[in-house]
This record gives C-alpha cells, sequence and structure tokens, in this order.
C-alpha cells in the first residue's frame, strides 16, 4: 500500500510512549503480522491509526440501577 500524505507514521518509542505499550510488544506484532510496519533504512514506522486499532473497547457490565428486575414466568415463557 503506498504511503500517502494522509498517512501518520511515527516510531516504535513514540507509538509505545503515546499508548503505554512497550516497543517490544509493537516488535512482537509486527512479526505476527498483526501489524504493518514500513522500513527505511535502519528506521521502522507504523501507522499511528493501525497501532490504534490494536486496541478494543471491552464491554462493561451496566450498572444495577439500570437493570429492568425479570419476574421468573417472563422468563420462563410462560403466560399465566
Amino acid at each position: 500500500m503506498p504511503i500517502t500524505a494522509d498517512r501518520h507514521l511515527e516510531s516504535l518509542a513514540t507509538a509505545a510512549h503515546r499508548t503505554g505499550v512497550s516497543v517490544k510488544t509493537l516488535r512482537r506484532r509486527i512479526a505476527a503480522g498483526e501489524l504493518s510496519a514500513y522500513r527505511s533504512g535502519r528506521l521502522i514506522r507504523v501507522e499511528a491509526s493501525d497501532v490504534d486499532a490494536l486496541f478494543v473497547q471491552i464491554p462493561t457490565f451496566r450498572s444495577v440501577r439500570d437493570v429492568q428486575p425479570v419476574r421468573w414466568s417472563d422468563a420462563r415463557g410462560s403466560t399465566a
């Protein structure tokens, strides 16, 4: 994929510092094929949005106040 002007490439150190993960973790993700990287000589750059895409949101439990009580007859599918 060609690099265009709308891409934001950053060093592994910058990406690691920005996201709070280690450079070693980013290198492991690159080796595993989970993160695309670009090399120019000894320099390795990653796209910021690709690094951000490694993170997924964890579902959280709703507050107890938000949960509606379920009657046993409703839960069984009974109409009685």
